[in-house]
């Protein structure tokens, strides 16, 4: 193994620099090349980077995807298997190794592994094995998330289909603990991704959507925040209290003009 700080030696920064300088230039090619022919030497941070990158393309750009025959791909989801085996090999699974994980950022890296998965839906991959280890390294270390990299970690099991029901019933009594922190982006993507996964409790829910409704009058809010709240209380088939559907109903009239036919129709 490499060892601490894995993302922070110096071959580790000239990699980052070259797979962003790669993106920035919107090359996907070559950076699937740098993918091909660096991979046993990039550090979590560089394989977290490279597929998050690749998903930032798919999102913008909606006319490409990943070829499920790539190989660069193929080498770039076989690294990312090898580090994570690494990381629980070296105890990083253990709360006790917080320091180290916190070190080397590698809550940001599997929440940014998680991310990218859900987004690149790459046909044909399996991805249980990298959800299953990014589970297990997660669990042990949940204060360590920020709102958004906790959040967008289990949008991305739930995207990919995969419910871990503890990781989900730990990290909901986490945030539900002080959900200060929480935006209300990350409120709406946390009630979408337990109704998606249906590890969902419906008082976390309520209470959850409360809080939303609660911020709507103070707080900055987009069509698509309001969207995933609704489909997540219509599919769970749960009744908010009359004065979060006013406060919802309200805002949505407030941004009539800015929602997609799509989010409306939802």
């Amino acid at each position: 193994g490499r060892g601490g700080k894995s993302g922070v030696f110096p071959q580790a920064k000239y990699i980052n620099m070259v797979i962003c300088k790669a993106a920035d230039r919107g090359d996907v090619q070559s950076l699937l090349n740098i993918v091909a022919t660096q991979a046993s030497d990039m550090s979590c941070v560089n394989l977290s980077t490279a597929v998050h990158k690749l998903a930032r393309f798919a999102k913008m750009d909606g006319k490409w995807s990943i070829c499920p025959g790539d190989a660069r791909f193929a080498t770039l989801h076989s690294q990312i298997q090898v580090e994570l085996r690494r990381q629980v090999q070296n105890g990083c699974a253990l709360a006790s190794n917080s320091a180290l994980v916190c070190e080397e950022s590698l809550p940001r890296c599997w929440s940014t592994l998680a991310w990218a998965y859900g987004t690149l839906q790459v046909k044909g991959l399996d991805v249980a094995t990298v959800f299953r280890m990014i589970g297990q390294l997660s669990l042990a270390h949940l204060p360590s998330f920020k709102p958004l990299e906790l959040t967008n970690l289990l949008w991305g099991f739930a995207k990919v289909k995969v419910a871990d029901h503890r990781l989900f019933q730990a990290s909901t009594q986490h945030i539900l603990s002080d959900l200060t922190p929480y935006s209300s982006s990350n409120l709406s993507t946390l009630i979408w991704a337990v109704v998606t996964a249906q590890v969902h409790d419906p008082d976390m829910v309520q209470r959850v959507v409360e809080e939303f409704a609660s911020r709507l009058r103070t707080s900055e809010v987009k069509p698509v925040e309001l969207t995933n709240l609704m489909w997540g209380l219509a599919t769970a088939k749960l009744h908010p209290k009359a004065h979060v559907l006013f406060e919802v109903g309200g805002r949505a009239l407030q941004l009539l003009p800015e929602f997609k036919l799509q989010e409306l129709s939802i």
